[in-house]
């Protein structure tokens, strides 16, 4: 069996909700899950504008038909700060109780707009670094959601994107290869993927979309779940992995074998491989 989560970055109080909603239209004609990560404050005339329900009508009615999971996307979607080889991030290099401080004020957001608890956490880049990861525990979240060069903790299901959502079929089909081992491919999303958006890198439409949805449910062999189902069924003691440890010393032929756009689940006893 191949477990398949999919994951929409981005959703705000600004962000484009037409496109959203047409988006969840599809979601809903072939009953498909999936994860939200909801960017609780946006800037917008020299303030913040929070995500509230009168801001997220089209997420809350999708969230309450149980298809769409609400996951924490950081707090204003910001540069504060850079991840361990230079890329930008919301929260890596920013001091500790600053960390906290933001990701109770986005949490505190999402659940009083959503009107229930928030389990997961994407941090913005994907980048984080181990103060994130100790906020999160301390708070309760139940899984982060980020690059590979993000910390673990045993406490928290880590689940790493594996592709992006245009490419979930190669994905699909390369992970039938290691079919043997319940391999999981966790496929990411933006508005700006869509042509719908106007955005010049899109390379897909609603309607590609829609033919992707319909070919996830038709494969027996698949099943869909919200990164937060993903976590309670992988739980804390497994993480998942590409192995990227070993492509530095395996032989190429072996190297051939790892996994690129799918996830091996491992025990955490074997970090030094991820």
């Amino acid at each position: 069996m191949i477990r398949v989560a999919l994951r929409f970055d981005d959703p705000s109080a600004t962000s484009d909700h037409a496109l959203e909603a047409a988006i969840f239209q599809k979601l809903a004609c072939h009953g498909v899950p999936i994860t939200v990560a909801a960017i609780p404050f946006r800037q917008r005339d020299g303030g913040y504008v929070a995500l509230s329900a009168d801001h997220a009508g089209h997420l809350r009615q999708a969230q309450r038909t149980g298809l769409v999971e609400i996951a924490l996307h950081g707090h204003s979607h910001e540069e504060r700060g850079n991840g361990v080889h230079g890329e930008p991030s919301e929260f890596a290099g920013v001091p500790a109780l600053e960390q906290r401080r933001l990701i109770e004020a986005g949490r505190a957001v999402l659940q009083d707009a959503f009107g229930c608890g928030v389990s997961g956490f994407v941090p913005p880049f994907n980048t984080c670094d181990a103060m994130t990861v100790g906020a999160l525990r301390d708070l309760g979240f139940a899984y982060l959601s980020a690059s590979f060069d993000a910390p673990r903790d045993s406490k928290l299901a880590w689940l790493p994107r594996s592709c992006q959502m245009v490419d979930i079929q190669a994905a699909v089909v390369a992970a039938r290869r290691d079919a043997w081992f319940g391999p999981v491919v966790i496929g990411v999303m933006h508005h700006y993927d869509f042509h719908e958006s106007g955005a010049p890198e899109a390379r897909i439409d609603l309607e590609g979309f829609a033919e992707r949805l319909a070919w996830i449910v038709a494969q027996p062999d698949i099943e869909v779940l919200t990164l937060d189902g993903l976590a309670r069924v992988c739980g804390r003691r497994t993480h998942l992995s590409q192995f990227s440890g070993l492509q530095r010393v395996l032989p190429w032929r072996l190297r051939q074998r790892l996994p690129t756009q799918h996830l091996l689940p491992v025990p955490n006893l074997s970090f030094p491989f991820h």
